[in-house]
């Protein structure tokens, strides 16, 4: 069983050589990487390394029938102890527990089939033994076939690669075990052999190993680059959040500093309005004293000066608290909602109906300049505000005898101006009427530089008790988007009302974005400051409609879920909706279609359809549905 070694003894030193080198890198390895396989791999290659130096004779310490003796004794213990490690590594390895937990479960079962024969060397003869072992080697060869064959699918690279060799691997291993076993001789072909299958089955599992640490290489520097990227999204998340304190911070204090300074107009403010109320009403209660007492003396024409005197000045109480509500409301109303279309001409008539009275005390003369029909879009609450404003501020000081004219804006078609004649402006009228010495103030933002500056304003803004001043009626204008703009051409003194600019609303609705993309591109230069809404389905356009005032609505026919009279069905059964203007588009394939689905139309409730593409008379009805800001929506 002892056999020569059949070529150069320095080629069986390297064979052994590499074989331990391997060995020991292996254990190595899975010392400090605690791997058991690696360390399993190791023992693999010392046993192999052993077996090959003790049947090749480079023991010489063994007396040459010792060595017989114990050959064959040597040779089922190293094959059981091989098989059972090379099982130990591969099966971990290539991780057939679970990829094939199936062929896993034989293989354990083989080896200890393997083990099997073991214990009879104690009772039989050694190369019975042996025998048994060359009956179980290729039936443990038979399930490690079967066990590439279905890892190799799943398994990887390595897996692959080791399925390749196996079949050199398995052939040399059985030749091996049997010439160790002495049941056949040993040749230069079978050692050749076995220590080819032994090589390949070296190359694929350091082939392997390499892959899988470059592998785990590549995963290291992806998880280090990914942890880098999370490390920089998270710097820079702490830094966005630090600016964004910052701001928050800053404009906490802002709005802290804003509610001191509002707190302090708000004082100084409750003490003009205490001083303004309380003297006009201590006038109206020593008028009355007197009325009584002139009242038991019989004086009937100065109690009729005295109830004069008496009603005005609570008229003019009256007056001022209305005023201050107005401030209030026109703070805190909603821009989101159209404003009305007013009879302009109508307010200033039903306005001047009420201040004639005064005017004629000063033998003034009220003039309404507005054409008739005149209208105008704006919120009812403003325009009031404003002209009563003017109309107190005219009659506290225009001129006696003089006149006051409402009329049209000439420089502006959204507004109109009230005038009053006058005489004999000092600088300082000029100044105040002029607005130049005015801070610049807005309603609910008082002026950040100094409360001082927005208390003074606030004296200033109030005037006489009658309507809300200059000042004041400046910053309602201002902060509603509008203005109030003074000019002076004596001897006529001018306020032009400048009325917020109406933006047109309007929702388009198709389920193609290319295609409201170019209706926008159709309209926009026919409806200039018009902001277009778009919504691609019947549920979208009715969350636009419930948040924002619209005038119209312009609603493709054909929608996949819901067409355009599921819409206009839903639209026409809301009654803040009911009226407003409704056209449905499409396109057609003949003029036959189209007038079916403009017969359609106008049977579901619609204003108007038309085909797509919009033609020139098309763009021109649906201008005329827009409102403007001086002119009503014109409704067919």
């Amino acid at each position: 069983m002892i056999v020569d070694w059949p070529f150069a003894d320095l080629l069986l030193g390297s064979w052994l050589s590499v074989v331990l080198v391997f060995s020991l890198y292996n254990l190595l390895q899975g010392y400090i990487l605690q791997e058991t396989f690696r360390l399993t791999l190791g023992l693999l290659g010392l046993t192999i390394a052993f077996t090959d130096a003790f049947f090749y004779g480079v023991f010489d310490f063994f007396l040459p029938i010792l060595q017989q003796t114990i050959a064959p004794y040597v040779a089922s213990v190293t094959i059981v102890v091989i098989t059972v490690l090379a099982s130990w590594f591969t099966r971990p390895f290539l991780r057939f527990a679970e990829l094939i937990p199936a062929h896993d479960r034989k293989l354990a079962l083989t080896e200890k089939l393997v083990m099997l024969p073991l214990p009879a060397l104690l009772v039989v003869p050694p190369h019975w033994v042996g025998l048994a072992q060359m009956i179980i080697a290729p039936i443990d060869a038979y399930f490690w076939t079967r066990a590439f064959l279905a890892i190799r699918h799943v398994g990887g690279f390595g897996a692959r690669l080791m399925a390749l060799f196996w079949p050199a691997i398995a052939t040399g291993a059985i030749l091996w075990f049997a010439r160790n076993l002495g049941l056949v001789p040993g040749s230069a072909w079978l050692t050749v052999a076995y220590m080819l299958g032994i090589a390949l089955e070296g190359i694929a599992i350091s082939l392997a190993l390499s892959y899988r640490l470059k592998k785990l290489a590549e995963d290291s520097t992806t998880a280090l680059a990914s942890a880098e990227a999370i490390n920089r999204a998270a710097l820079d998340l702490q830094d966005q959040l630090r600016t964004e304190i910052d701001e928050r911070t800053a404009e906490l204090r802002q709005q802290e500093r804003r509610a001191n300074e509002e707190y302090r107009s708000k004082q100084a403010f409750l003490s003009l309005i205490s001083h303004d109320l309380r003297g006009p009403l201590s006038s109206a209660s020593q008028s009355i004293s007197h009325l009584l007492l002139n009242l038991h003396a019989g004086k009937t024409q100065e109690l009729a000066r005295l109830l004069t005197n008496v009603d005005d000045t609570l008229i003019q109480q009256v007056s001022l608290v209305d005023r201050l509500l107005d401030i209030e409301t026109l703070r805190t109303s909603s821009r989101n909602e159209l404003p009305p279309t007013l009879d302009l001409h109508q307010v200033v008539a039903s306005c001047l109906a009420n201040w004639r009275g005064r005017f004629a005390s000063r033998a003034m003369n009220a003039v309404n300049e507005i054409d008739q029909d005149s209208t105008i879009r704006a919120d009812p609450l403003l325009l009031n505000t404003m002209l009563e404003t003017l109309l107190g501020n005219a009659l506290q000081h225009g001129s006696p005898d003089g006149v006051v004219r409402i009329g049209h804006d000439p420089h502006d078609a959204s507004g109109f101006f009230v005038g009053n004649t006058v005489k004999d402006l000092s600088e300082s009228s000029r100044a105040k009427i002029l607005g130049l010495n005015e801070q610049h103030m807005t309603i609910g933002q008082p002026n950040d530089d100094e409360a001082t500056q927005t208390a003074d304003a606030l004296f200033a803004a109030l005037g006489s008790g009658r309507g809300l001043g200059l000042t004041l009626a400046r910053g309602v204008m201002r902060a509603r988007g509008g203005d109030l703009i003074s000019d002076i051409d004596e001897p006529m003194v001018r306020f032009r009302v400048i009325m917020p600019t109406i933006e047109r609303r309007v929702l388009i609705v198709d389920d193609q974005p290319l295609q409201v993309s170019a209706l926008e591109d159709r309209l926009s230069p026919v409806l200039p400051a018009t902001h277009f809404y778009e919504a691609n389905d019947v549920e979208a356009a009715l969350r636009v409609l419930a948040d924002t005032g619209i005038d119209l609505i312009l609603c493709d026919v054909r929608m996949p879920d819901a067409d355009g009279f599921a819409l206009l069905e839903a639209v026409r059964s809301k009654p803040l909706l009911e009226h407003t203007p409704f056209m449905l588009l499409s396109a057609v394939a003949s003029p036959a279609e189209a007038h079916a689905l403009n017969q359609r139309a106008a049977r579901a409730g619609a204003d108007a359809f038309h085909a797509k593409p919009l033609s020139a008379e098309a763009l021109a009805d649906i201008r005329s549905y827009i409102p403007s800001a001086t002119a009503p929506p014109i409704h067919h």
